[in-house]
């Protein structure tokens, strides 16, 4: 019986794997004020010809003397032929956990959400064709909008010089560069102190 099962698992992991290409990886260190508080990873898989997997984590820990802030901040997105299929935000911090799922139905999206100081519960019609954790793999349009997962919003885009946009969405500001169509930098707004993203070469 063993000798039989043991081809048979390795058949079922190859037929698994077939048409995923290997994994593409974005690794940045996180800077506040010059020092080094954390890492953020992004990941980007084709599953097959129709859905990529995309991964996007991070994990802070920096002290603002007042207070010490403390993320462990995880995405996972699935996306198939130009659109956003799912996408799941989870984030641990020391005010507690919080999480937002945005589902395809069949004319939009449903996101649910459980943020600090708020919950949603909504729709969003139409086809969502980017999102945020798409911006570390690809460079956007000088006129563009970016599907923000956890905030279950758009930011919208403008290119401000060659290979640097601003995305703003409210109160929300973030500034990507780029250069040969590879992100370099992220620079998001912070009222105490900015977070800089700095891609580890």
């Amino acid at each position: 019986m063993k000798k039989i099962l043991v081809p048979f698992l390795l058949l079922c992991v190859a037929v698994e794997a077939y048409g995923q290409t290997p994994v593409e990886k974005r690794t940045y260190n996180i800077e506040v004020a010059g020092i080094t508080v954390g890492k953020m990873t992004a990941t980007k898989q084709v599953k097959n010809d129709k859905l990529t997997a995309y991964t996007l984590t991070s994990d802070v820990k920096v002290n603002f003397l007042v207070y010490v802030l403390r993320i462990f901040y995880q995405v996972n997105t699935l996306q198939g032929e130009n659109q956003l299929m799912s996408a799941r935000v989870d984030a641990h911090t020391n005010k507690g956990d919080f999480y937002t799922k945005t589902e395809k139905k069949e004319n939009g999206y449903h996101v649910e959400s459980k943020q600090h100081k708020s919950e949603m519960d909504k729709t969003i019609t139409g086809n969502i064709h980017q999102t945020v954790v798409n911006l570390f793999f690809r460079e956007p349009n000088a006129q563009d909008i970016a599907y923000a997962e956890y905030y279950g919003d758009f930011f919208r885009i403008t290119r401000t010089g060659e290979g640097r946009y601003t995305a703003k969405m409210g109160k929300y500001e973030d500034s990507y560069f780029y250069k040969n169509g590879k992100l370099l930098k992220i620079i998001k707004k912070n009222p105490v102190k900015d977070f800089v993203m700095v891609l580890e070469e």
